[in-house]
């Protein structure tokens, strides 16, 4: 109990450090705009980087199956997506990387999908993956002016549907787990309250856009709150 105790101390001091990164960078570079650019790039760097490294010590280092290990969980299409983003300035991508990066990354660093808890290298590289997307989409919106509006989240819920389906086939050829269609995560997680793969999806997906529109919530009090305003 003690041990536990100490474990839980010890993540909600990791998941309060990272939320302090998350909002007080960005809130620091409004100060200094001459770094915004800079920051930007640094940001893409960090993200490419991690992905690499996280393929490279899931197959290389593990020993694990390139095949069950390619970047293509959904919170690694939102370090993709992002990291294109701030690459190009496609808006689209910024909205997928901030409805499932907040959704996905920010369940993550609650709950983190580790199979080892603090001080592990794997709790630690788990924690900083996804803050490092949450940090690109509060950059986005802090210091790049960007938004999400509600006509988007039909498209997103569309083209998300189609990549679910992408997904599902690239597991039955792989023989993977992407977006844990087949298996539940390492850790206690929304996806353990649920009944086992593939069935969970029957709760899943109305769960998901839950989240998806509750994840929108902010704009929906600001947008009414500067119409009574005006």
């Amino acid at each position: 109990m003690q041990e536990f105790e100490l474990l839980s101390i010890s993540h909600f001091i990791s998941f309060c450090t990272c939320l302090a990164a998350i909002f007080m960078i960005p809130k620091a570079l409004q100060s200094k705009p001459e770094l915004i650019n800079s920051f930007r790039y640094f940001l893409i760097i960090l993200l490419i980087e991690n992905q690499i490294r996280s393929t490279y010590m899931e197959t290389l280092v593990k020993g694990g199956s390139l095949a069950e290990n390619l970047p293509l969980h959904l919170c690694d299409f939102s370090a993709i997506v992002i990291a294109a983003f701030l690459l190009t300035g496609f808006r689209p991508l910024f909205v997928f990387a901030y409805f499932w990066g907040i959704a996905g990354a920010g369940m993550s660093i609650l709950t983190p999908d580790s199979e080892y808890a603090f001080p592990h290298y794997e709790y630690f590289a788990t924690m900083y993956g996804h803050s490092l997307i949450l940090l690109a989409v509060a950059f986005s919106i802090v210091n790049l002016n960007q938004r999400p509006f509600k006509s988007d989240i039909s498209k997103l819920i569309l083209y998300s549907s189609l990549l679910l389906v992408v997904m599902y086939g690239i597991n039955f050829i792989l023989g993977s787990n992407y977006w844990y269609l087949n298996e539940r995560p390492y850790g206690e997680n929304i996806i353990s309250l649920m009944p086992e793969p593939p069935t969970h999806m029957f709760i899943l997906y109305p769960v998901a856009i839950f989240f998806i529109y509750l994840v929108y919530s902010p704009y929906i009090y600001l947008d009414r709150r500067k119409r009574r305003m005006n």
